[in-house]
């Protein structure tokens, strides 16, 4: 009686369990034996199967294999207790009366809960090699790895896997990937691929599933389908700028701004509530998409509370609420303004410079928007200064975002009623 002996580390391909499967806790494994010469052996036949790995003591069990009706192909029978999630090896031995047999070659691999799997392991004579082509390894070792979350998504998500031939035949592979599971919608392919690994795009917060099929020409050969969750981006919430909070304002309408650092980025839009009572604020428009909103016809001596609320379509961020209140009386003075002036002072401007404007008004003055105007009439905002240091009112301006040339500049100063005042000046810009 001659020693057969079948040596394998495993990889896995889901499928559906039946009646002949090995099964083990929390999952099942269906090893198939695959007889690559064609030579005839036994319909049935005892192997033991050692199971060995560095997180448990190493065992064995005795197992019956029974052969498919009209196939080449023999199915285990009995029972396994493997711990999920462990990384492990198989080893079988028959003993046989005839050739001495072994099995092919080796790669780990877990078991997962509740998943029925099946291992294909070629055989063959040993010392002869087997005759014909021999199929690819089945795909394995996905990266991302299956089930895992929170892949960020920014620069899409690269998947990569480890596959060989053991005929050494050059391999070309087929990537199918789509957010819906079973592949029914939005299914995309990235087709004769010479590499272990595939660039796609992706959005966040969204489960892909995506499989790999191996050929070498003859035989193809499927992974298991694969899965992964893009990460949730987080959105920050706004910053206030003005009513200043707790801020008491001369008129009868005001000005409520914010800043964002994601503020014209993607899909980014804003929510405005406001009323007299923090507990239930009332939305006054959402979808928003400018830096600013104005609320008009205010009561004087009252209340106000203000929130404004960022959403990007998946998750959203509000800030704080804020109050000001309406004085009794109105202010119809405007501020009073200065010429613009720079920091350093230069005329023509290079580089990064501070651009500044002094500015007065008898209750104070709330903001100071810079503008240049970027062609004909087009008065484009590049700066708002809330706060002054005796009376002055500075922003950073980048004067290489600008084309050289000769440019109008316009402060405009703004009390806490809206009154306002505005300084026009000419500069020149010129950048190497």
């Amino acid at each position: 009686m001659k020693k057969i002996l079948f040596i394998l580390v495993i990889a896995f391909v889901l499928m559906s369990c039946h009646d002949s499967t090995m099964i083990v806790k929390s999952g099942s494994l269906n090893i198939k034996l695959n007889n690559a010469t064609k030579a005839d052996l036994p319909s049935e036949f005892d192997a033991r199967v050692f199971v060995m790995s560095n997180d448990f003591e190493d065992y064995y069990k005795d197992v019956h294999f029974v052969q498919a009706d009209g196939t080449v192909n023999w199915y285990a029978q009995g029972n396994l207790e493997i711990a999920p999630s462990l990384y492990f090896r198989l080893r079988i031995e028959a003993f046989l009366d005839d050739e001495n047999w072994v099995g092919e070659t080796t790669t780990e691999c877990s078991v997962e809960e509740d998943v029925c799997v099946e291992i294909t392991i070629n055989i063959h004579v040993e010392g002869e090699e087997p005759e014909g082509n021999r199929p690819p390894e089945t795909p394995a070792s996905p990266t991302p790895a299956n089930g895992a979350t929170d892949i960020d998504y920014n620069d899409g998500v690269n998947l990569s896997w480890v596959c060989s031939d053991i005929d050494g035949d050059a391999l070309t592979y087929k990537v199918t990937y789509s957010d819906y599971e079973g592949f029914v919608d939005n299914t995309e392919y990235h087709d004769n691929l010479t590499e272990c690994n595939a660039q796609i795009s992706v959005v966040q917060d969204r489960t892909y599933w995506w499989k790999v099929e191996a050929t070498d020409g003859e035989y193809t050969v499927e992974s298991p389908v694969w899965s992964f969750t893009t990460s949730n981006s987080s959105l920050e919430a706004p910053s206030y700028i003005s009513p200043l909070d707790g801020a008491v304002i001369n008129d009868n309408f005001a000005g409520l701004i914010w800043e964002h650092s994601e503020m014209g980025m993607g899909t980014v839009t804003y929510n405005v509530y406001f009323g007299q009572d923090a507990q239930s604020l009332v939305m006054q428009v959402d979808g928003y998409t400018d830096d600013r909103y104005y609320v008009q016809n205010l009561a004087q001596g009252t209340q106000y509370y203000w929130q404004i609320e960022a959403s990007n379509g998946v998750s959203a961020a509000s800030g704080p609420v804020w109050s000001f209140t309406t004085s009794g009386v109105q202010d119809t003075e405007n501020p009073t303004v200065d010429p613009l002036y720079t920091v350093p002072y230069m005329n023509p401007l290079t580089g990064t410079i501070q651009l500044g404007m002094w500015a007065v008004d008898n209750v104070g003055i709330d903001h100071v928007d810079f503008h240049i105007e970027n062609g004909p009439d087009n008065w484009e905002l590049i700066g708002t200064a809330t706060t002054g240091t005796d009376d002055q009112y500075l922003i950073e301006f980048d004067s290489t975002q600008y084309p050289n040339g000769n440019y109008s500049f316009k402060g405009t100063a703004y009390d806490a009623a809206g009154n306002n005042s505005e300084y026009s000046q000419s500069f020149n810009i010129e950048n190497n």
